[in-house]
């Protein structure tokens, strides 16, 4: 087509431009999101320079793309979070105004556990400040209803008393009788020698 492009009417088309990106590997799994907070750009446009990625997580060893001109900005974030940690913790920016209780609130982490991991007390934030969010991720609604669900269930199986009388009912027959067969054998009948003899008797006087 690109030969021929008369033969399909392809002519003076306007052509996007190619995408351009940079390339980083990373060294341990990787959220996305945590690299959407570090480029400042949404979660969506990181996923479609990495159309490979089925999942909002990107392995260990995997060469990410990034937005064109952020690998530095993205390495110097990721080198704030322990690789161990890169697959939940995220990034975020102090905005005006914005209490260290509204970010721990906002992310379901408490505010002594974000202290701690930006190694430092948090007593004024300014806008623009960069923290260092352990996210601890909540349990799915599915897994919160399964788990209350088997909460209260024994860990030993349970063997239940049914009543003799079911138990009968309920039993299927251990052995099947025999077939009765259809066909009779036949009488046999027996010879009446006694009468012959008699008339015998009577024919000779």
């Amino acid at each position: 087509m690109a030969k021929n492009p008369k033969d399909y009417n392809l002519e003076n088309l306007d052509l996007d431009l190619p995408v351009e990106y940079d390339s980083i590997d990373l060294e341990s799994p990787t959220s996305l999101a945590l690299i959407a907070d570090a480029t400042d750009r949404p979660v969506p446009e990181i996923q479609e320079l990495n159309p490979a990625l089925l999942k909002t997580t990107a392995p260990g060893g995997y060469q990410l793309r990034v937005p064109k001109g952020s690998s530095d900005l993205v390495r110097m974030a990721l080198e704030e979070i322990p690789a161990e940690h890169r697959a939940t913790w995220r990034l975020h920016r102090v905005t005006p105004d914005e209490t260290l209780a509204e970010i721990a609130h906002r992310f379901g982490t408490p505010a002594a556990s974000i202290a701690a991991a930006n190694q430092r007390p948090i007593a004024h934030l300014e806008a623009g400040d960069t923290l260092v969010i352990p996210v601890s991720y909540p349990v799915s609604r599915t897994t919160a209803r399964t788990s209350r669900a088997t909460a209260g269930r024994p860990s030993h199986p349970v063997h239940k008393t049914v009543p003799a009388g079911i138990q009968k009912a309920a039993a299927p027959p251990a052995h099947k009788p025999a077939p009765t067969s259809l066909h009779k054998p036949a009488a046999v009948t027996p010879y009446k020698t006694a009468s012959l003899t008699s008339k015998h008797s009577v024919t000779t006087n």
